[in-house]
């Protein structure tokens, strides 16, 4: 009867201020594909974050390379391992595998970096730390309406297509209402050359100027070969393109490219720099935008974690909407989990990128 007792008491105490067992994360991501860089950067922030928790938090993980793994062989990852939450994946291609199989088992989901809009406003087991890539899509098109922009080219990448499709559809809806010619030309990086036939393709259109929709590494070394034989260009970035690997690849040749992003390298907020100068001590160059996020995906499923005593599924859809304190600033989620944060003008001086200063 004593043992009962105490079962029941031990039970009670668990309600009541939430299970003291460790959360349970599964960190999923595609850690070896053609967008491999930034998950492993988004894998790292993920790692990092639940090192600096430790001594506070008790937290257990698991990491899944979902490359090549289909609905079944995942689904089995999820029921063997029974994770509070999943973290990842860090692109739209590889979402759109996990997003509705999470739905299905009522997975609490955090994508740090998925900004596709296919998953905007829907009632979901899914929240975000970017925003929907639509406002920053049409900032940027309206950006290269005010500098004059004629005969533009978009250059994307078909491994990550459903992030890409936003863009093509904005990107051709906009400039034929100008009456504007324009171009859209993809390639895929299994492709033996798929970079040099699509660097002869814009070359040989003589464009004014590139929207890049494609990962850092493969946008700087286009922007390296078509300017080198087309310098008049300007260039424009998504937020994906938007990286260090961007300014390695592309060099001087990079110069003046201009990006619309959420995510400022060189912020001043305490909380980030401390991170930053770490980051900078261990590796010798600047944090991506992927490895921040995954760190603020931990403490956002940290935080969530404690607001619903340990039951995310059973309350995730009470716990919206709030205010997360991320590492650079506040971040809105609202009733589906859809993040806000503020949208800045990004352009690359001296092969950095800077908050560009509009007079």
């Amino acid at each position: 009867m004593r043992g009962c007792f105490s079962a029941f008491l031990l039970v009670v105490f668990c309600v009541v201020v939430g299970c003291s067992r460790p959360m349970r994360i599964m960190v999923v991501g595609d850690f070896s594909g053609s967008t491999s860089a930034l998950h492993v950067e988004g894998r790292e922030g993920i790692l990092w974050a639940i090192g600096d928790l430790s001594s506070v938090h008790k937290i257990t993980y698991r990491i899944v390379n979902i490359h090549a793994m289909d609905e079944e062989q995942l689904k089995e990852q999820i029921r063997q391992y029974h994770p509070d939450i999943l973290l990842g994946p860090f692109d739209s291609a590889t979402a759109m595998k996990v997003i509705p199989l999470a739905n299905a088992l009522e997975m609490p989901v955090i994508c740090p970096t998925v900004s596709s809009s296919l998953w905007s406003r829907q009632r979901d087991f899914m929240t975000r730390l970017v925003p929907e890539n639509l406002q920053e899509i049409r900032s940027i098109l309206y950006l290269m309406a005010e500098d004059a922009v004629t005969r533009p080219v978009l250059v994307y990448a078909e491994a990550n297509e459903p992030y890409a499709r936003a863009w093509v559809e904005e990107f051709t809806n906009f400039w034929q209402k100008r009456g504007q010619r324009y171009r859209v030309v993809s390639y895929h990086s299994s492709v033996k050359d798929a970079l040099e036939a699509i660097v002869e393709e814009v070359v040989g259109w003589r464009p004014q100027a590139l929207l890049l929709v494609t990962g850092g590494d493969e946008g700087g070394m286009i922007v390296q070969r078509v300017k080198g034989r087309w310098p008049g260009l300007s260039v424009y970035v998504s937020g994906w393109t938007m990286d260090r690997h961007f300014l390695r690849w592309s060099g001087k040749y990079g110069e003046g490219t201009k990006a619309i992003q959420h995510f400022v390298v060189s912020h001043t907020n305490a909380l980030y720099r401390h991170l930053y100068d770490r980051f900078v001590s261990h590796y010798h160059q600047e944090p991506s935008f992927g490895f921040v996020y995954g760190y603020e995906s931990v403490l956002l499923a940290v935080d969530l974690y404690k607001k619903s005593r340990g039951h995310l599924r059973k309350k995730w859809f009470s716990l919206f909407p709030l205010t997360f304190e991320g590492l650079q600033s506040s971040v809105y989620l609202d009733q589906y989990g859809d993040a806000t944060r503020t949208l800045h003008i990004m352009m690359v001086v001296s092969n950095q990128w800077k908050v560009y200063d509009v007079k």
